[in-house]
């Protein structure tokens, strides 16, 4: 089975837990304007990481079947395979993109219709709560 996901999930993972956390940290600081700006970068970085990772992979297409047999049936059926799977979606790695797809344009919706100045005083608003009601809490 062609799976290429070990050597891109982890690059996924990592920009949704730096925009979380950079997201997160810029609406508590009053900054609307540059969580929307951050969560529009990782959405370009994601959609780049996508489309590097397929193309690596279709460049790789020769030499990839080596990775899994040095039987010659194998490696051409790996090589005729790659395009099909970069190109048209088929299988695993097609779902992947497909998932990342539609996940990329739902959270542009989010991300565009979001009033991010209201988000921002909700955060301010829940922070002050908090603070004020520190000292009654025993921690």
């Amino acid at each position: 089975m062609l799976d290429n996901r070990p050597n891109t999930l982890p690059c996924a993972h990592s920009f949704s837990a730096a925009a979380s956390t950079r997201v997160s940290n810029e609406l508590g600081a009053g900054k609307p304007e540059k969580a929307q700006t951050v969560l529009s970068a990782v959405m370009v970085l994601s959609t780049a990481e996508l489309v590097i990772a397929s193309l690596v992979f279709f460049c790789c297409r020769y030499v990839l079947g080596h990775a899994f047999s040095n039987q010659e049936d194998v490696v051409s059926y790996v090589k005729d395979m790659v395009p099909l799977i970069c190109l048209k979606g088929f299988g695993l790695w097609g779902g992947l993109v497909a998932g990342s797809t539609a996940q990329c344009a739902m959270l542009g919706i989010v991300a565009f219709t979001t009033d991010w100045r209201k988000q921002a005083i909700e955060v301010r608003e829940r922070i002050m709560d908090v603070k004020t009601d520190a000292p009654d809490q025993v921690f």
